[in-house]
């Protein structure tokens, strides 16, 4: 059963799944400009539409939104340059719809 499950592309909810938008919640600033080369210490599942990945680079943080193609939104863009607690908190915000 679990074969069948990956060759129709299901996710196995394994990862983390951002919940949706809620209103009243922060609008993010998303640029385009990629901020150079970072490690990703979290992210969400592939699954969706638009997957996050909070990424280090050296002492600050900063999320990266990746989205299938849509008119008016960048595939990949970035927000942030916090320090690792700040971070964590908006990637909370983020995943449970407090922020976008």
């Amino acid at each position: 059963m679990a074969e069948e499950d990956d060759d129709l592309g299901l996710c196995p909810g394994l990862f983390l799944h951002p919940a949706a938008p809620v209103p009243g919640r922060i609008d993010l600033l998303w640029f385009t400009s990629p901020p150079g080369h970072g490690q990703v210490v979290a992210y969400s599942c592939l699954c969706q539409s638009t997957c996050f990945e909070l990424l280090a680079y050296s002492r600050l943080y900063r999320i990266r939104r990746t989205t299938l193609p849509r008119l008016g939104v960048p595939t990949v863009s970035f927000t942030g340059g916090w320090r690792r607690p700040e971070a964590y908190d908006w990637w909370h915000r983020l995943l449970t719809g407090h922020a976008r």
